[in-house]
């Protein structure tokens, strides 16, 4: 890794997600860091050579939402070695979802709601929810599937509670370090354990 890095927050956990996974696919960066943060924010830190990290930063700056962003070149090594280094993957992995759906919500009741509508009405699967604590009483919720399907499944979240919303998001054909930090970020709900994992919401396990 170059010794290059940006960092950037986002007011909106959803389109900070979105913002990743763009950033991730325009150069050859490596994802350093990416969780909510209280009262609600998403921060995104990417590391790489100097010329790879500004298209990152340009590609970040094209999104609405920046709270602040900072470029560092020539990083000291104290600050590289701070961040958790996620391994960047250019190829999508064996059994990736053709698609992911991030949705956030003012309230937490409102957010049950959006994402009981969301899977009645498309054969999507819960990756991730984000609730309340730390992210300033917001719910975010991130589903998994068929693009269309799970296009499907945010317009009729859209529908259930139209004036609650705070961001809705579709990528498709995530990027493997996007999907990573989805696994591994302790800030969420562990719905495949059925458990809370323990750890401050703004850090990765």
């Amino acid at each position: 890794m170059g010794d290059a890095i940006y960092i950037v927050e986002y007011r909106s956990i959803s389109r900070g997600v979105m913002t990743l996974d763009r950033m991730m696919k325009r150069s050859d960066v490596m994802a350093l860091y990416a969780a909510p943060v209280c009262i609600g924010k998403y921060v995104i830190a990417v590391g790489g050579g100097v010329g790879d990290v500004r298209e990152s930063k340009a590609e970040a700056e094209a999104s609405d939402g920046i709270v602040a962003g900072y470029l560092i070149t020539g990083a000291h090594p104290g600050v590289l070695g701070y961040f958790r280094r996620v391994r960047r993957e250019r190829q999508t992995e064996q059994g990736s979802p053709d698609a992911v759906g991030i949705f956030e919500t003012r309230n937490i009741s409102s957010g049950f709601m959006s994402l009981d509508a969301a899977l009645k009405n498309g054969q999507t699967q819960i990756t991730r929810i984000w609730m309340g604590h730390f992210i300033g009483g917001k719910f975010c919720w991130v589903i998994s599937g068929e693009t269309s399907e799970v296009a499907s499944s945010l317009a009729a979240a859209a529908r259930a509670i139209p004036g609650d919303i705070v961001g809705s998001e579709l990528i498709p054909r995530p990027d493997a370090s996007t999907l990573y930090l989805f696994s591994s970020n302790s800030a969420a709900f562990d719905v495949t354990a059925s458990r809370y994992p323990g750890g401050d919401a703004g850090e990765t396990a």
